[in-house]
């Protein structure tokens, strides 16, 4: 119970600051990490904190690509650490999972409303078609996110997306 309404109010933060601000802040985020560890020693002892460790593991690798592709912030990589802390390696693939379907929707409803879906898909495709004739992928990054303006707060689609997964359970 105790740990359900750390991570209820981790996500709610998260998600605040995140759209209103564009930030994760550490202050949320390490608190929520030692909250994790703790819990996991204290209620399975040494098993209980490998299975917390694994789950920041897999959180930080999971977005490490999505990170140096410029695709999230550093903050939404320790933020699905956190939630890996507290929740362990099975919920944290499981989160990921849905927070990347529900991104999807997002994005694609961000782009809907502004009318930027066909220009978005047109310039995918033109890159994919670029890249399998043999160009590189540097600064196909670029053109891909020039019909974009602004960005996804990946950090409220990662508390949509673990809440959905909390709830499923």
């Amino acid at each position: 119970m105790v740990k359900d309404v750390v991570l209820i109010i981790f996500l709610l933060i998260c998600a605040g600051t995140d759209l209103k601000e564009r930030l994760v802040y550490n202050r949320v985020i390490l608190p929520a990490v030692v909250f994790g560890l703790l819990y996991a020693f204290l209620s399975d002892g040494i098993d209980g904190v490998r299975l917390s460790l694994e789950g920041m593991l897999l959180g930080v690798v999971l977005l490490l690509l999505p990170f140096y592709l410029g695709g999230v912030g550093a903050g939404d990589v320790k933020m699905l650490a956190a939630i890996g802390a507290i929740e362990g390696p099975y919920f944290t693939l499981h989160a990921f999972f849905i927070s990347a379907l529900v991104g999807g929707v997002w994005a694609f409803a961000y782009l809907a409303r502004r009318g930027k879906v066909l220009v978005i898909l047109k310039t995918f495709f033109w890159n994919v078609y670029l890249l399998l004739q043999g160009f590189p992928l540097k600064g196909l990054s670029n053109s891909f996110n020039a019909g974009i303006e602004g960005t996804l707060p990946y950090g409220a689609v990662l508390a949509l997306g673990t809440f959905l997964t909390y709830v499923s359970r």
